[in-house]
């Protein structure tokens, strides 16, 4: 039978007109990719950098709060900035940055100078998150849960692959570290081009992106943050972050001392915890459906119970070197990223929804900044409490301020829920 050049022609048509309308959202996804995979890949060296610059746990926990510091401070100014100029300008700085900050730790610095590299990698990559979702909230308005789905996947995929890349370097001693971050350098450089270039011949972007006539207006801020609902949830966000941060900074180190893991093995549970991001695809939708709060609720419950579990295994001595007991740990694990990657979407959607469209950049980064700085300073207070007690309480401590922020997040949801009753009860 003779093939139908019309019908492939459809075809073809059709998939070069979805890959059109998703080649914003796949184009800022490369990006958190790239963003989180140097971020992610860090931690893994934490043992490495200790022995290199015969330096402490406190002093590696405070310079990646360094990095985490900058990546917060930029929240704010970069949503201001795409609110008034558009989204590709400052996306693409902010690449151009990090690109800067990979390429000095090529030279193998000094500790002091490898602090300032990753603060910069820290702003550069601080300059994403808050402006990308306030572009793909008016690139993709009917489909936002589902979009940051996606994105958050692609970027969380950014943490799977890095300690798995580490432990392959360090395992198999085939390439320097510092090589790594300037390969990445490479690529941030090249994507940010790319984004540039591809955004800027985009109708859609360059319509919803850029408002140059617009000014800070205060009182819009200020009447946004007297919102309980608002300022509730932020309150879930911060602590979510600080326990999260907390974890992810030192969750191998932890591993290899408390449970007696080697090194390879903890690099592949770390691994796990970034594998359970596809459960955003999910949540995404499952935000779009069932809406954002709800969702977050149950993603908080998810995380905290993991989290819980891995505490509670390390405190009864629980013995990793049986498959049982690697398979808890394991367990333990994928719980908190299931909860701590899930929450994502739904998180960024509620808050999108309750501030005002002129100023979302803004507002987002505002709320960005105060989860990021809590995120910044947990890797250095965990560093601290290690040194000075133990991991174990440590990480305790991270357990009890995940369960204060599921508690409020159960108090959020269940008002909302009220509130949703009342107009039926009036009704009948």
């Amino acid at each position: 039978m003779a093939e139908n050049p019309s019908r492939h022609g459809r075809i073809f048509g059709r998939l070069r007109s979805i890959g059109a309308f998703y080649e914003v959202l796949i184009l800022a996804a490369i990006l958190w990719f790239l963003g989180k995979f140097i971020r992610y890949a860090f931690p893994p060296l934490f043992e490495t950098l200790q022995e290199e610059y015969t330096v402490s746990t406190s002093e590696i926990g405070f310079a990646f709060s360094a990095f985490m510091v900058l990546y917060a401070l930029l929240q704010f100014p970069s949503g201001v900035l795409a609110d008034r100029f558009g989204a590709s300008r400052v996306i693409t700085g902010g690449a151009m940055v990090a690109a800067l900050g990979g390429l000095l730790i090529l030279i193998r610095p000094p500790f002091l100078l490898l602090v300032v590299a990753m603060a910069v990698i820290g702003a550069g990559t601080g300059a994403h998150k808050t402006v990308a979702v306030r572009l793909l909230s008016n690139v993709y308005p009917s489909r936002f849960g589902r979009t940051l789905g996606i994105f958050d996947t692609i970027g969380a995929s950014g943490g799977v692959a890095a300690p798995l890349v580490v432990a392959g370097i360090l395992g198999l001693a085939v390439l320097n570290w510092q090589l790594l971050f300037a390969m990445t350098a490479v690529a941030f450089l090249s994507a940010g081009f790319w984004f540039l270039h591809r955004t800027a011949r985009s109708r859609v972007t360059q319509q919803t992106t850029a408002n140059t006539g617009s000014v800070l207006q205060w009182d819009i801020y200020r009447d946004t943050f007297s919102s309980w609902k608002l300022m509730g949830f932020i309150g879930v966000t911060v602590l979510i972050a600080f326990a999260y941060n907390g974890l992810v900074a030192f969750l191998p180190l932890m591993l290899v001392i408390e449970g007696g893991l080697t090194p390879a093995v903890a690099s592949l549970l770390y691994s796990v915890l970034f594998i359970a991001s596809v459960t955003q695809l999910v949540t995404g939708e499952a935000t779009d459906r069932f809406g954002p709060l709800p969702t977050a609720a149950v993603c908080v419950v998810c995380a905290t119970a993991g989290l819980i579990g891995l505490v509670w295994m390390l405190t009864v001595g629980t013995d990793f070197d049986t498959s049982r007991g690697l398979m808890l740990l394991g367990g333990a694990v994928l719980a908190i990223g299931i909860g701590a990657h899930g929450y994502r979407p739904a998180r960024d959607v509620y808050i999108v929804s309750l501030v005002p469209q002129a100023t979302t950049g803004g507002s987002l980064g505002v709320v960005r900044t105060l989860l990021m700085m809590a995120g910044a300073v947990s890797p250095g207070l965990v560093g601290f409490i290690a040194d000075q007690f133990t991991f174990l309480v440590a990480f305790t401590g991270l357990a009890l301020i995940a369960m204060a922020a599921l508690l409020l997040i159960v108090v959020l949801a269940m008002s909302e829920f009220t509130r949703r009753l009342e107009p039926i009860e009036k009704h009948t």
